[in-house]
């Protein structure tokens, strides 16, 4: 579907499209093999449509009468992503839908057609508008922030729960994508503040710049939240190492505690003939007296130097 900016936005078939107006398509891969003729566009774009691109990286064509991007959307919080294609030419902007499982993309594309006037309405604007769209949405999508902070209260409480490694690992490895997404961004606006083929009108670039500016915040976001998840997971570390030391502490004091007796108990099961408490009336008495006097002494001491 392709669409003007006249007096009012309006729908428009292709061969009505006009050299001077301005117009903004949202089309499929096939529906951009079919078109590839009115177009003029080059094999080398249709080809990188249609291979399969690595999401770390923002893929690219420029040529004198085109310029191509291709971005790989992080748009939830599963390993699944949207991927999709802008491509400019004078006066035109055609997003290519290469993958939108959630119809991310078209959502996308309907908000930055509703909210564009037709009176200040320029190619420029529209990309910054677009680009600026997919960052504000991913950003809503993965709001960690509050996730991180209730983490860090079960690391503070000492509640935390069985997958807690898990869940951190998942959190880090949701903020790398949503970095590598950020970096695909900044990439592309600067593709387009250098404008090689002209393209664009130097006068925006301004545009471009504070657009520019406000990914790498969202990037330095990202990256302090990351620094966040690690700093949480060193928290965890050492609150199982002070849990691990209190068990270690406990089991120390009870060895301590219980050893006297294991001497006393050693000693007096000698089979030594002349031992004088062995034919005492009040023998047997005597070293269950002196076995819980040690040990409550022992107590006692401990818990007077706070050992326990």
């Amino acid at each position: 579907m392709f669409y003007v900016f006249d007096d009012e936005v309006k729908s428009i078939d292709v061969d009505e499209i006009g050299k001077n107006m301005l117009t903004l398509g949202f089309i499929t891969v096939g529906e951009l093999e079919r078109l590839a003729a009115v177009f003029s566009l080059p094999k080398n774009i249709i080809e990188l449509c249609r291979k399969k691109s690595d999401s770390s990286f923002l893929t690219k064509f420029i040529n004198d009468d085109f310029s191509f991007i291709r971005i790989n959307i992080i748009c939830n919080k599963t390993e699944s992503n949207n991927e999709l294609a802008i491509i400019i030419s004078k006066n035109m902007m055609i997003i290519v839908n290469i993958c939108d499982d959630f119809s991310f993309n078209q959502k996308c594309f309907l908000n930055v057609l509703s909210n564009t006037a037709c009176e200040s309405a320029t190619l420029e604007k529209l990309i910054c508008s677009f680009l600026e769209t997919i960052a504000k949405q991913c950003s809503a999508q993965f709001d960690v922030q509050e996730e991180i902070a209730m983490l860090e209260k079960e690391v503070i409480d000492k509640n935390v729960c069985k997958n807690f490694a898990e869940l951190l690992i998942e959190k880090k490895r949701e903020l790398l994508r949503l970095r590598a997404f950020y970096e695909q961004l900044i990439d592309a606006t600067e593709i387009y503040i250098e404008n090689e083929n002209e393209l664009l009108d130097e006068k925006s670039y301004k545009l471009f710049r504070l657009f520019r500016d406000k990914a790498v915040r969202y990037k330095e976001n990202t990256d302090i939240l990351r620094e966040s998840v690690t700093h949480l997971w060193d928290a965890y570390q050492t609150s199982i190492d002070a849990r691990q030391n209190e068990i270690m502490k406990l089991f120390t004091v009870v060895t301590s505690v219980f050893l006297p007796m294991t001497v006393i108990v050693g000693w007096y099961g000698m089979n030594f003939k002349y031992m004088p408490e062995l034919s005492s009336r009040f023998g047997y008495p005597y070293v269950i007296f002196l076995n819980v006097a040690v040990v409550f002494s022992l107590i006692y001491i401990f818990k007077r130097k706070r050992w326990i």
